[in-house]
């Protein structure tokens, strides 16, 4: 999986690794703004594992020229040497170098909406509360940076971010509309 982390106000550095790495011809990184609806192709890079295979850890980084003040998500196009492609896990990462954001997008929402997790901060769980304060969904983050989530029922609703120590760490407002 791709780790981004913003490297200074007008970079961020996208790397990973791969072990193993099975028929890969390249990789392409693509990013996302908050206020845009596709992925972009940002830059390409091809394999170090000869012919596309290798049982070691390779290492790949590059760095994409990004100085938006919101919310930018990457993930990686992974394209193998017979043209078929898969994709990483998107990563959001935050505007300001060694901050933290906790998202709820879209929102309002019909039913399906993502709770990011981005930045230096240790979120355990996320717990969706209605307005009765009545607990209808809590999910382990495990390390996502990114959580699709959905509620079938309209109305309001409450996603709060629970830290390690079991400490409430923000709550976001959600609106469900059912539509």
């Amino acid at each position: 999986m791709a780790k981004c982390i913003p490297k200074d106000a007008n970079t961020v550095n996208v790397y990973w690794t791969t072990n193993p790495e099975v028929n890969i011809r390249y990789f392409v990184v693509e990013r996302r703004f908050s206020n845009e609806a596709n992925f972009i192709g940002r830059d390409s890079m091809g394999s170090r594992a000869f012919n596309g295979y290798s049982n070691t850890f390779l290492k790949y980084i590059n760095d994409d020229a990004n100085n938006y003040t919101g919310i930018s998500y990457y993930r990686l196009k992974l394209v193998d040497y017979s043209g078929g492609i898969s994709y990483t896990k998107v990563v959001p990462v935050g505007g300001k170098p060694g901050g933290y954001q906790l998202l709820v997008w879209p929102n309002p929402t019909a039913r399906d909406f993502y709770v990011g997790v981005n930045g230096a901060i240790d979120v355990k769980y996320v717990v969706i509360w209605n307005v009765l304060g009545q607990m209808v969904h809590r999910e382990l983050v495990n390390e996502r940076g990114v959580i699709p989530s959905h509620i079938n029922l309209p109305g309001t609703y409450f996603v709060g971010f629970i830290s390690e120590g079991g400490q409430l760490l923000q709550t976001k407002k959600l609106l469900v509309t059912g539509d």
